[in-house]
């Protein structure tokens, strides 16, 4: 059987069997841009080359017609992402491919042999400030999220590789768990104030919209719904009080706001989620919002300039500040020292320092925190500790061996296969 598709130019390949044509734009939501036109044909974006195939047995090599070197990052819109409420940039020549395959439910399988994924199977590492890195947790994961503790002993991350759900790792002891009934569709955890519970993102309602849910820690409680909305959200940080939850609401094709979720109650009594309230709603797309330490201030990215950048404005009062300058990403306050760090799409960690007079914020002139970059990916990969002197990263991916890489490799009917060669047994 003959085989035809379109590369994407960079190497991001849409094939347009049903099933594996929706698990390359899984796992958000929403529909992909593009849609499949007939059972053996890709879709692709402009600039695609064409590849042919024969299939001979369930392994089939593809070789790739002139494929155009991967183009510079590019924007994407929320749904392409893992993060499917903010609009961000990927590097084409990192989607989707590596060691690690696409694979859909009937069976078929594709990969790029060699190619370095988007967060695919990588460690933890330590960053410090004079850019060394050393083994935080040795085994590779398919992670995104990560978030400290208030203690600084454990970490808390979404994780796609084998069991899926929230993990929390437990630094001492090496050793990685899941909270009770999280799974695949659960995302961007992040730690109350006082460390007892996990607040993330979940589409367990409806099956298709992210809304707020939290559960205890140390698993003994079920997940609590938080939020009920038609639009999806996903929560950004808590007010050092424990009273307040910012998170960002996708409320139009690209456009996200930031909302606040006042809580009521305390942990003899109970808590009660209040209705939400809108922080910041303009016509631009607002995402990532972090409460200082002190609760006064709230950092978050905009594309206002044309550009993500990373602003500060008060919690309550009015005022806006732009911390950087050639763009940033998931602002991160110190508790330690006055201090707001970001992320660039590059995987550089970037500083500034921060100061109050009265009811005014000021940020100085941002300043590069290390030489040693992080894998920068779609979604927060690093994250401050505690004590302000080291950030728990995921390692930026070596360099590739030089040569062309021109072959895509298909797997068909694995499960086939795979019935065959270890059978079920017989009850």
């Amino acid at each position: 059987m003959r085989i035809r598709g379109l590369l994407v130019a960079g190497g991001v390949l849409a094939l347009a069997l049903p099933a594996l044509a929706q698990q390359a734009t899984q796992p958000q939501p929403a529909p992909a841009p593009a849609q499949p036109v007939a059972n053996s044909v890709a879709t692709a974006q402009p600039g695609a080359a064409s590849v042919t195939g024969e299939r001979d047995t369930s392994v089939t090599e593809l070789t790739v017609a002139n494929l155009p070197p991967p183009p510079p990052p590019i924007e994407y819109p929320a749904h392409a992402r893992r993060d499917p409420f903010v609009v961000g940039r990927i590097d084409p020549s990192t989607v989707g491919l590596g060691d690690n395959p696409w694979g859909a439910a009937n069976g078929t399988f594709l990969y790029v042999a060699g190619r370095d994924g988007s967060g695919l199977g990588v460690p933890i590492s330590w960053l410090d400030h004079d850019g060394k890195t050393t083994p935080l947790r040795i085994t590779p994961a398919n992670w995104f999220g990560i978030c400290f503790s208030p203690d600084g002993q454990r970490l808390v991350l979404d994780v796609s590789s084998g069991r899926s759900g929230i993990g929390i790792y437990e630094i001492e002891r090496d050793a990685l768990t899941f909270l009770p009934n999280t799974g695949p569709t659960d995302r961007m955890p992040k730690w109350t104030p006082d460390g007892r519970r996990v607040t993330y993102a979940s589409t367990r309602g409806d099956k298709s919209t992210f809304n707020l849910y939290w559960q205890p820690a140390d698993g003994t409680g079920e997940p609590q719904r938080l939020t009920t909305s038609k639009n999806s959200q996903t929560p950004g940080s808590w007010h050092p009080g424990g009273k307040f939850l910012a998170f960002q609401e996708l409320v139009g094709p690209a456009d996200v706001d930031l909302m606040i979720l006042p809580m009521e109650g305390d942990e003899k009594t109970g808590w009660k989620p209040g209705k939400p309230s809108v922080f910041l709603s303009t016509r631009f797309t607002e995402t990532d919002p972090a409460f200082s330490p002190d609760g006064r201030w709230i950092a978050y990215v905009s594309d206002e300039s044309g550009q993500r950048d990373v602003y500060v404005r008060p919690f309550q009062g009015s005022g806006k500040w732009r911390v950087s300058i050639d763009g940033g990403t998931f602002p991160t306050w110190s508790r330690a020292k006055p201090e707001l760090f970001y992320g660039t799409d590059d995987g550089r960690i970037m500083v500034v320092s921060t100061s109050v007079d009265g009811e005014s914020f000021h940020a100085g002139r941002p300043r590069l925190w290390s030489e040693t970059r992080f894998g920068a990916r779609a979604s927060r990969m690093f994250d401050l500790h505690p004590d302000g002197e080291r950030f728990a990263v995921a390692p930026a991916a070596q360099p590739q061996p030089a040569g062309k890489q021109d072959r895509l490799t298909f797997i068909f009917n694995f499960f086939d296969e795979l019935r065959r060669v270890a059978p079920a047994a017989k009850r």
